[in-house]
């Protein structure tokens, strides 16, 4: 009867614990980490260059479907030399106290079609927020190379770059450099399949 028992129990949590989703690896030619922000009221553009990525992901399998980007702040490019010295300065993104950036997915929802939302945790400067990352998402085979799946996402998530701590003393104030941040998401990772 115990032999029973612990089976029956073996069985449900075989059931009840999900079983790892399908590991992705990051294509960095084929993918943007992007944000548009604004000064005087006039957008600019900005990527960073160095960011790594884990992805375990199934939209067959999303409850253990995981993804966590680092993002390296010393890499941003806004084709312009000073105000990335200032991005990454102590009044903005603190590049030395804080190196990295960190988006850490809590879990994902299928919206219909191509569309998914991605509950996560966003740490900028130190301070973490709960945010939602709506995306699409296209898996189909890797046109550069037969034997492996592509999976391309497309998304876009606004910050309030105060609620980090992102522009101290004078700067937070949002006349001068607005409070709005878009970070574009458009990433490119492959598998075999």
């Amino acid at each position: 009867m115990r032999l029973v028992g612990l089976a029956s129990v073996l069985l449900v949590l075989a059931f009840s614990v999900p079983v790892a989703a399908a590991p992705w690896t990051i294509d960095l030619a084929r993918s943007r980490l992007g944000f548009t922000a604004t000064q005087m009221r006039a957008p600019f553009d900005g990527e960073f260059k160095k960011y790594a990525a884990t992805i375990d992901f199934d939209p067959h399998n999303l409850a253990a479907s995981r993804v966590a980007v680092e993002i390296a702040i010393e890499s941003v490019d806004t084709k312009n030399d000073e105000r990335d010295g200032y991005i990454v300065s102590h009044e903005w993104m603190a590049a030395r106290a804080y190196p990295t950036a960190r988006f850490e997915t809590a879990g994902f929802a299928h919206l219909g079609g191509e569309r998914y939302e991605a509950k996560a945790r966003l740490t900028m400067r130190g301070v973490t927020r709960d945010v939602v990352l709506p995306f699409t998402l296209k898996i189909g085979d890797d046109p550069n190379d037969s034997t492996r799946l592509a999976a391309r996402v497309e998304g876009v998530l606004t910050v309030k770059r105060t609620d980090y701590g992102i522009g101290q003393g004078q700067w937070v104030a949002t006349d001068m450099i607005g409070g709005d941040v878009r970070i574009k998401v458009s990433l490119t990772a492959t598998r075999p399949k």
